[in-house]
């Protein structure tokens, strides 16, 4: 069930937070002005990165709360949160990715069968990705 993922999801939220990013994006305006542009660029996209992480986080939390159980369509938004979570530079989360991605295709086979085109679509494709170059580099 989702009780394996529980420790991903709290690690986020103590260090990955709207806090976090308006903290960055604060630094970025304070080097901007500074005139310390590539600095600047740096931090507002760490802010970036940061909003869009926590995000798919609270999809991913409001949808288990509203359902319950993983569906596939809870499913598919845990492929799209791991993309994120590994797309962004977090090369340190790869086995969280992965264990996020294989529990999805799990869901997924197991909701729509192993020959659903979802799971080929969804699933496969991202675990592809992740083995192959890493999530869509």
């Amino acid at each position: 069930g989702g009780s394996a993922l529980g420790p991903l999801i709290i690690a986020l939220k103590g260090s990955e937070s709207e806090e976090a990013s308006a903290c960055w994006e604060l630094r970025g305006r304070l080097t901007r002005g500074l005139g310390r542009y590539d600095e600047a660029v740096g931090c507002f996209q760490k802010a970036v990165v940061l909003n869009e992480l926590y995000y798919y986080l609270e999809m991913w939390n409001n949808t288990l709360r509203e359902k319950g159980s993983l569906t596939p369509s809870l499913a598919i938004q845990l492929i799209s949160f791991a993309r994120a979570l590994h797309h962004h530079g977090r090369e340190e989360r790869e086995s969280e990715s992965e264990a996020m991605l294989l529990h999805a295709q799990h869901v997924l086979e197991d909701t729509l069968g192993p020959k659903h085109a979802d799971v080929a679509t969804h699933a496969l494709q991202a675990l592809a990705e992740l083995y192959g170059q890493g999530m869509g580099r």
